[in-house]
This record gives structure tokens, sequence and C-alpha cells, in this order.
């Protein structure tokens, strides 16, 4: 149930763990730190930030600027504050300010290659059901990995040919 902009950011931040944990390192609240850098960097490049942001003057301009970048506001003000573009007390007031509601959420992204796959699956008529014994998952774990990623998560209904009589 998190916003649109959360989910970005927690994607990205699993993206860096995938990525900065390929050969072991740090561990704990260290990589936890490190993933969420990996993920600030990689969805608000530093050189985009820096050229579109170069002071804030405002909580309201971090909610015009978070559209740009589709993160959260408390997203774009930690980027922010690490790139020294905004004080600390700036930051802090963003934090409790947003928190726990983000401001002019975007609306839930849809998944245009699952569909793509999953039509062309359906097409084919492969289930879910099929689907989940060929990934050896539970159907409802399948059902649960693609609920809201395309906006019909279940195969199209099939009719049946209807039989003359001459």
């Amino acid at each position: 149930m998190k916003s649109t902009e959360h989910s970005r950011f927690d994607m990205a931040h699993e993206l860096g763990h995938l990525i900065l944990r390929k050969h072991v390192g740090p561990k704990g609240r260290e990589a936890e730190t490190e993933a969420n850098l990996f993920a600030s960097a990689f969805l608000m490049p530093h050189a985009d930030v820096a050229a579109r942001i170069p002071f804030i003057s405002s909580v309201k301009q971090i909610v015009a600027a978070k559209k740009r970048w589709g993160v959260s506001a408390v997203a774009l003000a930690y980027r922010l504050n690490k790139l020294e573009r905004m004080t600390e007390w700036q930051y802090i007031q963003v934090n409790r300010q947003y928190r726990t509601k983000e401001p002019d959420p975007m609306a839930q992204e849809r998944s245009a290659v699952w569909k793509m796959v999953l039509s062309e699956l359906w097409r084919d008529g492969i289930s879910r059901t099929h689907l989940a014994r060929q990934l050896s998952l539970p159907i409802e774990e399948v059902t649960n990995l693609l609920f809201g990623l395309v906006e019909e998560a279940a195969p199209p209904q099939r009719s049946k040919p209807s039989l003359k009589i001459i």
C-alpha cells in the first residue's frame, strides 16, 4: 500500500543491494545506507539535480520538483541534503511533514512489458495456474506478484464454440 514514489525508491534500493553485494561487502546498517545512496543517485542523478535545484527556498519547491524524478518528497529531500542543497533543518521539516503522507502522489505505474508477456501467454492458452506450476510457485504467490502490474491480471475467457444444428 505504499505510494508509487516509495515503491520506485524501494525497487532502486533493492537493485543497489543486488549490484553492490555481488561480491561480499558491508552488512547491516552500512549496507542499508549504501543501498539508499545508490537508489538516490540512480533515480536522481547529481548533475540533473544540481542543474535544476541550486538551493531550496521552501518545502513547496520540493513538492513541485519531485515529479521530475518520480520520487517522494522525503527521498528528494534526502538527496538534496546529501548534495548539500538544503539545510539539515529543512530536511527535518520535510521529514516531519511528509514522512507518512505523500503530497501530490503519482498514479500507480503499470508494466507494459508484463502486459505484453502475459497477453502472449494467455493467447497461447497458458493460465496463471499453469504458469504457477511451471515456476514451482503457489498460485496465490503468482497472483500476488501480478497484482497491480498490469491492468488485466487474469487470462481472458475463451468463448465456447456454438453448435449449429442443421
